[in-house]
């Protein structure tokens, strides 16, 4: 440990000074972490935010706190939608492969198309009608080719 005493509160003003050494490239992350007993992710985090503001900084028409925060949980939500979409994606056109194989299996046959064995007709199977599954344009398109 270094001759400095424990920091127990991280003012801004602080975390800035800290920051800015290893922009500079007074200190690495590792040494400053060892030294001020943090994590390095704490300071990553740290490195990440600096960034962002500093961008901000350097804007014509700078955004409030408030416009960051709605930026970025904007962009996140847009990200989470559409993983979500992905997810229903596959999961749909893995459902639609499974029952093609046993729709084959049970009748017999082979059919034509693709993997949903999906060329104008359905191949039947005893007593089950078969659902039309929703999928998004590109998955439906592959799966009924």
């Amino acid at each position: 440990m270094s001759n400095e005493p424990t920091v127990k509160r991280w003012t801004a003003k602080r975390k800035a000074a800290v920051v800015m050494d290893i922009f500079k490239g007074k200190a690495t992350v590792a040494e400053v972490a060892r030294q001020h007993d943090l994590t390095v992710s704490e300071l990553e985090g740290w490195m990440n935010e600096a960034q962002r503001s500093m961008e901000n900084g350097f804007r014509a028409r700078p955004k409030d706190v408030r416009e960051q925060c709605e930026s970025e949980l904007r962009e996140t939500k847009e990200a989470l939608g559409e993983a979500h979409l992905q997810i229903y994606a596959l999961k749909s056109f893995d459902a639609c492969s499974t029952r093609t194989r046993t729709r084959k299996v049970a009748a017999g046959a082979t059919g034509r198309g693709g993997p949903c064995g999906v060329a104008g007709q359905a191949l039947p199977m005893a007593g089950v009608t078969p659902a039309k599954p929703v999928l998004p344009a590109p998955v439906a398109a592959a799966c009924h080719q």
